[in-house]
């Protein structure tokens, strides 16, 4: 986007719900060092429900995707944490008998490597991989 670019990017495991949370930045702050300009934050939330699938080279690490809504909150301006509502919306389903079915819709992530500390995972292409490393808390 020329307006913003990705700072932070954590996922939430509460199974069977992932939350992933990306955290954007207005991109002309970027240009600057962080010690001139205070930082201001948007929050997005994309909530997905997470299910085991059979298809793929390794079928037992495969996790199916069902995305279900997304929620935005702008958390700092210049600095300053802001006390405002998050905006959010159900993301549309398809009528019952179109559901995407999770063993084979398009959202699904390959685990590589799991341990108490690190995950690595590899999405569905034209995505990449990934290592998240566990945090005690996700707020900046």
């Amino acid at each position: 986007s020329p307006l913003a670019t990705v700072g932070a990017i954590y996922q939430i495991f509460s199974p069977p719900v992932v939350t992933n949370v990306i955290d954007f930045i207005p991109r002309v702050e970027s240009l600057f060092p962080p010690t001139l300009i205070e930082p201001s934050v948007l929050r997005a939330k994309v909530t997905t429900q997470a299910s085991p699938r059979t298809d793929g080279p390794s079928p037992e690490n495969r996790v199916g995707l069902s995305f279900e809504k997304v929620e935005l909150k702008p958390m700092q301006l210049w600095g300053q944490s802001l006390d405002l509502p998050p905006f959010g919306f159900d993301l549309p389903k398809l009528p019952d008998n179109q559901i995407l079915n999770p063993e084979t819709g398009p959202g699904y992530f390959d685990v590589s490597y799991l341990d108490d500390e690190l995950l690595v995972i590899r999405q569905n292409d034209p995505g990449g991989m990934f290592a998240l490393v566990k945090v005690n808390d996700s707020e900046p």
